[in-house]
This record gives structure tokens, sequence and C-alpha cells, in this order.
């Protein structure tokens, strides 16, 4: 077992099977803080040391909040917060601007290659999803029109508590309510 610190407003934590771990953080570190939280997007490696930090002045959208983090194989994904609202990913070294994020304030993001959905949007709106495709360019678009994500039973998904948000991994989501954990696929959501 290994312990850090690992910075403060820590609102994301995934890590992938070579052992490095992402960090996303939420807007009192990424936007008025310094130090680890003041970039955002973070990836230690299993020695829980700082490897790889989300840029400054580097013409990428600056991250004032990680609204939502997914991890791909090594790869992440995240929806962030800034003017508009943007989806980025990062691939070993490098960070990828996909353009505005086609659902201002969607929290969760589900990827499988080109395809996804976001998962989320403002006032109410925590089960919206809404499906997306990235375009030849690498640009984020909506893909259809956006539906609810329900229970197995049909009825309204429970507004998740901060300490039981769902997880998002490549194209799956694992959801805790209650004591019952739920699975869903973006196959479920947006057939191919």
């Amino acid at each position: 077992m290994r312990g850090a610190h690992l910075g403060d407003a820590i609102g994301h934590v995934l890590s992938t099977a070579t052992g490095a771990v992402w960090v996303g953080y939420f807007d009192e570190a990424a936007a008025h803080g310094s130090g680890l939280g003041g970039h955002g997007l973070v990836r230690f490696d299993a020695e829980l040391t700082p490897e790889w930090l989300y840029p400054f002045g580097t013409g990428l959208p600056t991250i004032w909040d990680c609204y939502g983090l997914n991890v791909a194989g090594e790869q992440a994904w995240a929806n962030i917060y800034n003017h508009p609202n943007r989806l980025i990913s990062v691939d070993a070294e490098q960070a990828s601007d996909h353009g505005a994020d086609p659902v201002n304030g969607a929290d969760r993001l589900l990827i499988d290659g080109t395809r996804g959905a976001l998962i989320g949007g403002r006032a109410g709106e925590h089960d919206l999803v809404t499906p997306i495709l990235l375009t030849p360019e690498g640009v984020a678009k909506r893909a259809g029109a956006p539906s609810r994500l329900v229970m197995p039973d049909g009825t309204e998904l429970p507004r998740a508590r901060r300490d039981a948000r769902p997880t998002c991994r490549g194209p799956e989501m694992h959801v805790l309510v209650g004591s019952a954990v739920y699975r869903v696929d973006l196959d479920d959501l947006t057939p191919a």
C-alpha cells in the first residue's frame, strides 16, 4: 500500500492497469489554487509521484473544474469547466482538445473509440444521456437526441450522493445506489 499527498480539492481518482493514477480536481483547486490541483488534471505513477501535469500556456483550454473523468486503458478523458465547457483527452504525454462540450454541465462521460455519451446536465438533468461522436478531425458533436437514464424497473434514477458517484471506465459506468451496484454500457445507451 502506498500513501502520498495528491493535492487539495480532489474530485475524481481513477487508476489504470499499469498503476498510473489519474486525479481530476474541482474548482477550489483548479480555478483558485496552486500546486498540483491548479493544473486541474494530473497523472501520478504507481509510486504516487506526479509524472504528467495538464500544461499551462500551450493553447489548450484552462481547466477550471474537472467535471467528469474517464480512463479507457491508459488514456484519460475529461469534460472540463471553461467558457464554453470542453472535452479533452490525454494519451501518453499528449493532451488534445476535442472542442466545446456539447452538453453544458454533464459530469459523466462514456467513450469507446470515436463514439460516446455525456451524462448529466444543468438543474435536475442528472439523468440526461446525450450521444456524441468524434468527427474525423477529433471534434465532439451531438450524435442523436438526448434520452433519460432510468433504473431497471423504469423508475427515475436517484440523484447520487457525492460519496457514491458513478464511476466511468471506457464504455462502462458503474453506479452505487443504496447497497446495489448497477452497470450500464455505452451500447445500452447509444446502440452502434
